[in-house]
């Protein structure tokens, strides 16, 4: 009789936990980041939260990033941009 080894898929996590920045009390004068990641409808997500925020808020600057694929991480130029905001939103859509 053969012997037939088993393997597990599981592993452990080895993420640490880490604390969340805080958000900005409100966005008047802040500069507010949106991220595409280049999915079906990221863009429809990513235009109606700034028409909302628009709505609410006066927010001093808005940056538009659109990432070159979507597995793709942002390229540095499109990160150096966004690391001016405040708060960045990135849309994954779908």
């Amino acid at each position: 009789m053969a012997l037939v080894e088993i393997f597990s898929p599981r592993a452990e996590s080895r993420v640490a936990a880490r604390e969340l920045t805080s958000l900005p009390a409100d966005l008047n004068g802040k500069v507010v980041g949106f991220l595409n990641n280049d999915k079906p409808n990221a863009d429809i997500l990513l235009d109606a939260a700034e028409q909302a925020i628009i709505g609410s808020f006066r927010p001093g600057e808005i940056v538009r990033a659109w990432k070159p694929k979507t597995g793709a991480a942002p390229t540095p130029a499109q990160m150096a941009d966004l690391s001016r905001c405040d708060l960045v939103i990135n849309a994954l859509g779908d």
